[in-house]
């Protein structure tokens, strides 16, 4: 999962997010969900929406509420060619070396 377009609003309220975000899912996850085509179990679908985060902060600076809007008619879903489907797996060998020269100091 992870943020195409991102555009953040700062002020004296809080912080406001607007984005529009991506999700890779395996075809059998889509199963009895409400999409209008007819879904491949081996393939994988890269899912599109637009989510408004609106985060409302004091004056202190502390978090005191958080509202998420999930604009359900900007769903888009496409089929992925097997090529840009990237597994847990191939992202962990690819982020082997950055994670092995990772620490917490």
């Amino acid at each position: 999962m992870a943020a195409r377009a991102l555009n953040i609003c700062v002020g004296d309220f809080g912080v406001i997010t607007e984005a529009v975000w991506n999700h890779m899912t395996p075809g059998p996850a889509l199963a009895g969900g409400e999409v209008d085509f007819e879904i491949a179990p081996d393939a994988h679908y890269l899912i599109q929406h637009s989510i408004i985060q609106n985060f409302a902060y004091t004056l202190e600076a502390k978090l005191i509420g958080e509202r998420v809007y999930d604009d359900p008619a900007s769903y888009s879903y496409r089929k992925l060619d097997p090529a840009e489907v990237v597994t847990p797996p191939m992202a962990r060998a690819q982020l082997a070396p950055f994670l092995a020269r990772a620490t917490l100091d």
